[in-house]
C-alpha cells in the first residue's frame, strides 16, 4: 500500500470537503472573501447537499451497494450542475419578471428533486411528503379564488372573534 492509496479515500475525501465548506463560510463571516449572498447561498446549497448524498445512502438495504453509488453521484453531479447553472443565471432570473426559460425552468425542477431527496435522505419520508404536499398549496387557489376570498372576511376576523 503506498501513501497515495492509503490517503487519497472516500472518507478523507468527504472530510476534505466538509472542511472546505467550514473554512469557506468562515472566511465569508470574517470578511476575508467578499462574496454577495446569492452566490453564497448557491455554494453553500451545492456543497451542503453534495456532503449529504455522500454521508448519507439511499435506504438501509442500499448502503453500501453499486446501485446506491450510482444513484449517489448522480445526484451529486445533478446538485452540481443545476447550482452552477443557477450560479450562472440568478441575475438573469431575478430581473426577469418571472419570465425565464425552459433551461431555467428544467434546472429549478433538478433543484426541487434534489431538495425532496435531501429531505427524505436526512430527516426522513414524513418532512419529504410535507414539503410536496406544501408545494401544492398556490394549485387550489387559482382554481377556487372565492374558496380563498372567504366571502369578504379577513383572517383577522377568525382569529380575534
Amino acid at each position: 500500500m503506498t501513501w497515495l492509496s492509503r490517503y487519497l479515500t472516500v472518507q478523507n475525501g468527504v472530510f476534505a470537503a466538509g472542511f472546505a465548506l467550514g473554512a469557506y463560510h468562515l472566511l465569508v463571516v470574517s470578511g476575508v472573501i467578499a462574496i454577495s449572498t446569492m452566490p453564497m447561498r448557491v455554494t453553500h446549497v451545492m456543497l451542503a447537499l453534495s456532503l449529504l448524498f455522500v454521508i448519507k445512502p439511499a435506504s438501509r438495504k442500499l448502503a453500501g451497494t453499486k446501485v446506491n453509488a450510482v444513484f449517489t453521484a448522480v445526484l451529486v453531479v445533478a446538485a452540481i450542475g443545476a447550482s452552477l447553472w443557477m450560479l450562472a443565471r440568478w441575475k438573469a432570473i431575478a430581473f426577469s419578471g418571472g419570465i425565464t426559460t425552459d433551461a431555467d425552468f428544467a434546472a429549478g425542477v433538478v433543484l426541487l428533486i434534489i431538495v425532496f431527496e435531501a429531505a427524505r435522505r436526512g430527516i426522513g419520508l414524513i418532512l419529504a411528503a410535507i414539503t410536496f404536499l406544501f408545494s401544492f398549496i398556490p394549485l387550489p387557489r387559482r382554481i377556487c379564488r372565492e374558496c380563498w376570498k372567504g366571502a369578504g372576511r379577513h383572517w383577522n376576523g377568525s382569529l380575534w372573534f
